[in-house]
């Protein structure tokens, strides 16, 4: 018994039970694996055995201000910006220029570090700019007010101060710039050390979890490294999510056993009513008096954007791919259901026009365009032949039919 094919609403009724199931599909995968995540506090790989225990420090922090407006994640990141501001009647904003979107400064107990920031001028009229800085005690400013000329720069120095006293941390802040016209911060990363570390401590935030909504998990990694060749010893690990105001939002202390390396991943879940800008997710290595400090940068997206999860953006690109080959199979299934039934649908249409022909009801013009569609008709009956749909017989008889036709309407012209 000869199988009929597939015709367009059978076709389309599969491609969306299909869509249907793929998209259930997703949705559990997306469900689990964020329920995991959430479940999970770290996983430590690495050449030696490490011993993992928590203490989650879970106070609801209350909502933080919008921290600096800018992003960076590099030490000493440069590049040039804006000032904010705003004016009336579509004038232009006079506004300055700084060289650094992000200052990061990695210290030692009882260092000083210098670091310079170059502002420019490049428009017509004169700025007095004052600068300050939220992180008193421990930057100071060369300079606490400038004034610059059109077209005019000056370089500033910022000198880090990591006093005996002051304890191995993570500390952040900004440098504000303000004109008579707008406003400019720069965040401020620094990290001091104390003077003898017997780890080295790294961590790193993945690029596809740099960009992160209120509520979401911060997913990091951290790399611990035993320089002191002590053997195997337990390292306290403190971790803290902070704005650059210098607020803490989450903690999370846990200790490792450590030989000669460990590597980590770590997920945090943050505050559902954490604001938008950018945060900071520092790490304390502490064993004895030795403590090791690394940091990195995210930034919370404002809730009146959209944005997707990386999960969600892999969910679509392979949902649109798979939708595209649907369709493909669609148009691949129709175009087969057509060839396969092609006799019978040109015996059909030959039979109207046939009828019309005779009728006298085709002109010239009407005639060129049942030309047309006859060479069609005969290069998807050739299609069809070629394909094994139908046999050579099958194919020679089309063919006069078409040609008897053809040779109707060419009188007709």
């Amino acid at each position: 018994m000869k199988k009929r094919p597939l015709n367009a609403v059978k076709v389309i009724s599969l491609f969306l039970v299909f869509l249907f199931v793929f998209i259930l599909a997703g949705l559990i995968i997306v469900k689990n694996y964020s329920d995991y995540e959430k479940s999970i506090s770290g996983t430590v790989t690495g050449n030696d055995e490490a011993s993992v225990s928590l203490i989650v420090e879970t106070a609801d922090p209350t909502p933080t201000p919008t921290p600096a407006p800018v992003s960076g994640s590099s030490s000493g990141s440069s590049g040039s910006g804006s000032g904010s501001g705003g004016g009336g009647g579509g004038k232009k904003v006079p506004q300055f220029e700084v060289d650094q979107v992000l200052i990061k400064v990695v210290s030692k107990v009882g260092e000083t570090f210098k670091k310079s920031l170059t502002i420019t001028n490049p428009t017509s009229e004169t700025l007095k700019i004052k600068l300050l800085t939220n992180l008193e005690g421990i930057v100071y400013l060369s300079e606490s007010e400038i004034e610059l000329g059109p077209n005019q720069d000056k370089t500033i120095f910022l000198t880090f101060v990591a006093t005996e006293d002051l304890i191995p941390d993570v500390y952040t802040g900004k440098i504000t710039l303000e004109s008579q016209y707008s406003r400019k911060e720069i965040p401020v990363i620094f990290e001091v050390r104390s003077k003898k570390s017997l780890f080295d401590v790294s961590l790193n935030i993945p690029a596809e979890y740099k960009s992160l909504n209120a509520g979401d998990n911060v997913f990091f990694q951290v790399t611990l490294l035993n320089l002191g060749e002590i053997g195997k010893v337990d390292v306290e690990l403190e971790y803290t999510i902070k704005d650059f105001e210098g607020n803490i939002i989450r903690t999370l202390v846990e200790t490792v056993a450590v030989e000669t390396q460990a590597s980590f991943s770590k997920v945090i879940p943050l505050p559902e009513n954490i604001a938008s800008g950018d945060y900071v997710v520092g790490v304390r290595a502490k064993y004895g008096l030795s403590v090791g400090i690394a940091s990195d940068v995210f930034n919370i997206i404002d809730r009146g954007s959209i944005s997707l999860s990386p999960r969600g953006q892999t969910f679509i690109v392979f949902g649109i791919i798979l939708i595209i080959l649907i369709l493909l199979f669609i148009i691949y299934q129709l175009r087969r259901s057509k060839l396969k039934n092609i006799t019978a649908n040109q015996k059909k249409e030959l039979s109207q026009l046939n009828k019309k022909i005779a009728s006298k009801k085709i002109d010239s013009s009407d005639a060129e365009i049942e030309i047309r569609k006859l060479k069609n008709q005969e290069s998807a009956l050739e299609e069809a032949y070629h394909r094994d749909y139908i046999s050579k017989k099958t194919y020679q008889e089309g063919k006069l039919r078409i040609g008897y036709l053809m040779g109707r309407l060419k009188k007709r012209l």
